[in-house]
């Protein structure tokens, strides 16, 4: 057990508790996974890994993108 870690990882789950309230940060749902980082709402999202010789798919990333609270729309980088 790494007590300096814990402090940190208890730190910002009590900040997520200021801003949320008392809710899990990350959240399965029948959508994916969804959750809350500081003021931002995040869902999952799923993209290919394309083969740079055929462009067919490889495999899949998995990502935590922001989105916005009303329209549920992905927000770009700048806009998070």
């Amino acid at each position: 057990m790494n007590l300096a870690l814990d402090a940190l990882q208890q730190h910002f789950q009590n900040e997520q508790h200021k801003i949320w309230g008392c809710t899990d940060p990350l959240q399965k749902t029948p959508e994916g996974i969804s959750g809350f980082f500081a003021h931002l709402q995040l869902q999952s999202f799923f993209q290919p890994l394309l083969n740079a010789a055929t462009l067919q798919p490889e495999a899949h990333e998995a990502l935590l993108r922001p989105v916005d609270k009303v329209s549920g729309e992905y927000l770009p980088p700048a806009a998070a």
